[in-house]
């Protein structure tokens, strides 16, 4: 799911990005240096939230849960300016977050917006 708080986004170019991970991951933070270069000091924030491990125990969802299957976890990749955010791609998965989640994950953002 791709959300776009403000449509400013997309129309002019990032020129750069900071990193912020929760909870923190040297496993993601490894993946998400190896594709861009993260500087520290940029008013653009690329911050990844994620939940392994989630299970539903409510009894509303049994039907659901026997039939499809049900997320145990997500991945949620946000663009901020100033704190403010101002796009965000959202994923449910049926298995842990991977190095692979993140790359289509920040895949995805590069397409939707100019980065320079």
């Amino acid at each position: 799911m791709i959300n776009i708080y403000d449509p400013n986004i997309l129309k002019e170019p990032i020129t750069c990005l900071n990193l912020t991970i929760k909870p923190a991951s040297e496993l993601i933070q490894k993946k998400m240096l190896s594709l861009y270069d993260f500087q520290p000091n940029c008013p653009f924030e690329l911050d990844i939230q994620y939940k392994d491990c989630i299970t539903c125990n409510s009894n509303f969802n049994i039907q659901t849960k026997f039939t499809q299957g049900m997320p145990s976890s997500y991945l949620n990749m946000t663009i901020k300016h100033k704190n403010k955010p101002q796009y965000s791609y959202y994923i449910d998965l049926s298995k842990n977050v991977d190095e692979d989640d993140l790359a289509k994950g920040f895949q995805q953002i590069r397409e939707d917006l100019r980065f320079k």
